[in-house]
């Protein structure tokens, strides 16, 4: 179904296909591939939407692009188990299927 903003839909679209290439570069080449969202980020794209609602972006639980680019430097530095994994904006693993949202308890694989 593709009623709604077309440009969200492809946006999440677009984050579902580099997670899948994710899982087949880490199961075809790499040692040690994974993916990660740095979370909700106050960007040219998403602060438009805030302004819609006529809230600050931080009222509508975005964060500064130094926050979700200190997120990916710390998985890409660190030493994390799994290769292929998909890990939430607190650093936790992360279901493909599902939201988990910051602070509760990481994907267990089940």
């Amino acid at each position: 179904d593709w009623d709604g903003d077309m440009e969200e839909q492809t946006y999440g679209f677009s984050k579902a296909l580099v997670n899948c290439y994710t899982q087949h570069l880490a199961a075809s080449f790499c040692p040690r591939v994974r993916a990660i969202t740095p979370g909700y980020i106050a960007t040219d794209m998403t602060t438009p939407w805030a302004e819609e609602a006529g809230q600050t972006p931080a009222e509508m639980g975005m964060k500064a692009p130094a926050d979700g680019a200190r997120t990916v430097v710390t998985a890409l530095l660190d030493d994390r188990p799994g290769n292929g994994w998909y890990y939430g904006s607190d650093g936790l693993r992360s279901p493909l299927d599902r939201y988990r949202a910051p602070g509760s308890a990481p994907y267990n694989g089940e």
